[in-house]
């Protein structure tokens, strides 16, 4: 259980939205066909997300004065 006042939960959830909006991206992108190389960021590229949008939420929080918050 993670008691940090829904940080993680907001972290995941701006990951998970950009994540399957990047999936639906890669989609419509290729007509429906997807290359190797998009099977693979669709496979791995959530962990990377989560890492970046951690960072990112991070340095907005702080840019916004919550800082310790978060």
């Amino acid at each position: 259980m993670v008691l940090d006042g829904g940080g993680i939960f907001q972290v995941c959830g701006y990951a998970l939205m950009a994540f399957w909006g990047g999936v639906a991206a890669l989609h419509l992108r290729g007509k429906g066909i997807l290359s190797r190389t998009d099977l693979m960021l669709i496979r791995y590229g959530f962990i990377l997300v989560c890492v970046i949008s951690y960072l990112l939420t991070h340095w907005i929080w702080h840019m916004r004065g919550f800082g310790k918050y978060l």
